[in-house]
């Protein structure tokens, strides 16, 4: 009897041993496959569902393994080497044997929930209208399903520039009366105003995934400026290295292939500087964050490779880069702030997670808008996390004359079928880093995915008006049905705080 309880001891161990063991190796070969090109996602940022069918099909075609199923479907009929480029990012050959493979795969599915935790949202808000003086105004100015992909006011010449996915691009009166309307090759995603009232437009060249290098850079005539754009989303204009001449720096969000550039102006042409050549640049803040004189770049990545990246200007074009943050790439960064909302005297980062057009198409728990607060040395660190499913944009401003800054964000992946309020939610700021959800009834029109902020009627407060554009993932088909019914693709925010 006690050799046999030994003998089953013993086996036991040995299990017990080889489990741990192995893993262990699995974790290690998890951290360092799919750690090499973005941050460690663990296996409990998705459910078993999401890794087995979706996200390790594709992890395995970046490996090199032989399935390139997935990664072709995305692909819609592009070759996956054509380019000469994806060839370098996406190894023909596999990078690690069969069974190193399986264990990866083993430790995700294992250790995966079966379903994600559910979001900590508040179970309810308080209404908008209790606390801000919004007049609201729905506009239907497209006569069909909204497609807002621009929403732009410029201050110099009090006028809105608004364009869809079909690259119209109208003009409008400070008050939304028509001007004009231009339609442009293919959609519009940045644009930037000269002072003679011409401009400059970002075409994407096709807005659906692609690694295409179709986009490009037009002026107000739609003449080419700069070809060759990989679906490009924003655009600033100015000098970078200080010989007196507008340079322009774009980012080519692309898809598997994507970069960060800066063209410097030439006589008469423009020469590329690659500040990152990779996918999912999505928006710049260009400023003197060091007081040298230079203006440096912000950038956040999206795009697998979620992260805050600062480009420190040294003068005549060379730049020094620092990465201050760096997010799981399952959170579907979308858009970021750099402001002082603690009112130390030194800026913070705000941060909205919450893009769900990706293959993980399942609530996450961990949507919503980040504080990440600044130690005055440039070291950054999350103090808030307020949670909200498909937080997609920001717009920070002092929108109830308190002092202080409160936060608007749309969320084009709330949960509409329980909560279409949750569309668009107006945060106060309380104080010592707290903040107060508010939502409206008016706003549960549209899915509105652009917002742009500024006194546009002149009277000395913040406006906000927000641009829907309806698609048809991860919504009711009655909810989808009643937007459209509604007729509703800009929604004005007009603040009267001024004149309470």
């Amino acid at each position: 009897m006690r050799l046999s309880f030994l003998s089953l001891a013993l086996i036991l161990f040995v299990f017990i041993e080889f489990s741990c063991s192995n893993s262990d190796k699995s974790e290690r070969l998890a951290e360092r496959s799919c750690g090499s090109c973005h941050q460690f996602p663990k296996p409990e940022l998705l459910d078993k569902a999401t890794w087995q069918e979706h996200v390790l099909p594709r992890m395995g075609a970046w490996l090199g393994m032989p399935d390139k199923t997935m990664l072709l479907r995305d692909m819609k009929g592009e070759s996956i080497y054509a380019d000469g480029i994806s060839d370098k990012l996406i190894p023909k050959e596999p990078q690690i044997s069969d069974k190193d493979w399986q264990l990866i795969q083993n430790y995700y599915i294992d250790n995966a929930p079966q379903k994600l935790s559910v979001t900590s949202e508040p179970s309810s808000y308080e209404n908008l209208e209790t606390k801000f003086s919004f007049h609201t105004k729905k506009l239907n100015t497209l006569k069909r399903p909204a497609s807002n992909t621009l929403i732009h006011f410029e201050k110099s010449n009090n006028q809105f520039y608004i364009s869809d996915q079909d690259g119209l691009l109208s003009t409008y009166t400070s008050d939304l009366q028509k001007i004009d309307s231009t339609k442009f090759g293919s959609t519009i995603s940045s644009i930037t105003i000269n002072k003679n009232a011409d401009f400059e437009a970002l075409l994407m060249g096709r807005i659906r995934p692609t690694n295409e290098p179709i986009g490009s850079l037009v002026n107000s005539n739609n003449d080419d400026i700069i070809k060759g754009l990989f679906r490009p989303v924003y655009l600033e204009k100015l000098d970078l290295n200080q010989d007196q001449q507008e340079d322009y720096l774009i980012a080519n969000f692309g898809y598997h292939i994507g970069r960060l550039s800066w063209y410097e102006k030439k006589d008469d042409s423009f020469e590329e500087h690659i500040l990152l050549p990779v996918a999912g640049p999505i928006k710049t803040i260009t400023e003197d964050v060091n007081q040298d004189g230079l203006i440096d770049i912000i950038v956040l990545m999206t795009q697998g490779n979620e992260a805050v990246y600062y480009f420190q200007n040294l003068g005549k074009g060379e730049f020094k880069l620092s990465q201050w943050l760096t997010l799981p790439p399952v959170y579907g960064s979308s858009d970021f702030e750099w402001v002082d909302v603690n009112d130390d005297g030194f800026k913070d980062i705000i941060i909205a997670s919450g893009d769900n057009g990706d293959f993980s198409l399942i609530r996450k728990p961990y949507h919503g808008v980040r504080i990440f607060i600044n130690n005055k040395k440039n070291n950054f660190s999350e103090e808030v996390f307020l949670p909200l499913n498909g937080a997609t944009g920001l717009a920070v401003a002092d929108f109830d004359g308190d002092g202080d800054l409160d936060l608007a964000v749309t969320a084009n992946f709330a949960e509409f079928s329980e909560n279409p309020q949750r569309g668009f939610v107006l945060y106060d700021n309380l104080g010592n880093l707290q903040f107060k959800p508010y939502i409206s009834n008016k706003t549960d029109t549209g899915r509105w995915l652009v917002m742009e902020k500024g006194d546009f009627d002149g009277d000395g407060d913040i406006d906000i008006i927000l641009g829907s554009h309806l698609i048809n993932l991860m919504v009711e088909r009655e909810t989808l049905i009643k937007w459209k019914n509604a007729q509703v693709d800009l929604m004005l925010l007009e603040n009267k705080t001024i004149t309470k």
